[in-house]
């Protein structure tokens, strides 16, 4: 494992994100971006399969976003600095299939809207 740079930084930030999501989740203010466009943005029900997450209903929390279970992972990588493994080429694999699953979710979540 790589040493932490900055924690009290990143908890920091951990706890203002964790703050808006809990205010937007409280005010039930939906995605900001979605609201503004009309279009959802990749992230449009990450926050809703969570809750349903904790709940244990992971069929209903997948349905809402089928990358919910990589938040987890990402967090991860953004407490090490990007770098958790020694092997760089694994970091990077690991990073790849993440942004490939979220690319190729949310193009299907666009296929869905447009057809």
């Amino acid at each position: 494992m790589n040493k932490v740079t900055h924690l009290r930084l990143k908890l920091l930030l951990t706890l203002l994100m964790v703050g808006v999501l809990a205010v937007m989740w409280v005010l039930q203010t939906g995605c900001p971006l979605y609201r503004v466009t009309g279009i959802p943005c990749p992230g449009c029900g990450m926050t809703r399969a969570w809750v349903l997450a904790a709940r244990l209903d992971f069929a209903t929390a997948f349905a809402l976003h089928p990358m919910f279970w990589a938040m987890p992972i990402l967090y991860g990588f953004f407490l090490f600095d990007f770098q958790p493994f020694r092997a760089k080429w694994l970091n990077w694999v690991i990073l790849l299939a993440i942004g490939l699953g979220f690319a190729v979710a949310y193009a299907v979540r666009l296929i869905n809207i447009l057809f």
